[in-house]
């Protein structure tokens, strides 16, 4: 094996340690997203994506097959910190949704969401990003 050969393997093989170790990761400002779904008690299904970019978090929250013409408490924690509350109304098809941006802190984050309605009926989402 000639020197130019072993020192490209090995400059190769340096790069794929930090990588797999985490110690080259992306950087600070890359664009990041997580989507979750699930279903709630009453059986409608929300989806829950969060996408970091320039320094910001974007949620977008999307409940389907809800009860229609139903009002909905909805409260959004960062890291268990509120960041937002406020009641939404669903649609005559039972939808509703909502997209939120909020600061993104430094290190990862766990965004969460609950929506309740009178009814008891409990939407509950989590994502880590």
């Amino acid at each position: 094996m000639s020197k130019r050969v072993k020192s490209l393997t090995a400059v190769g093989v340096a790069i794929g340690m930090l990588v797999g170790s985490g110690m080259l990761a992306a950087p600070a400002n890359a664009e990041i997203e997580r989507s979750k779904q699930g279903m709630c008690r009453s059986g409608a299904v929300w989806d829950l994506d969060v996408e970091r970019d320039d320094g910001m978090l974007e949620i977008d929250f999307d409940v389907d097959r809800a009860r229609p013409m139903e009002n909905y408490r909805v409260v959004v924690k960062v890291n268990r910190k509120r960041v937002w509350r406020t009641n939404l109304r669903t649609d005559r098809d039972g939808d509703v949704w909502f997209t939120r941006m909020v600061r993104d802190r430094r290190g990862p984050d766990r965004v969460s969401v609950r929506m309740v309605s009178p009814r008891g009926d409990v939407c509950r989402a989590r994502v880590r990003i």
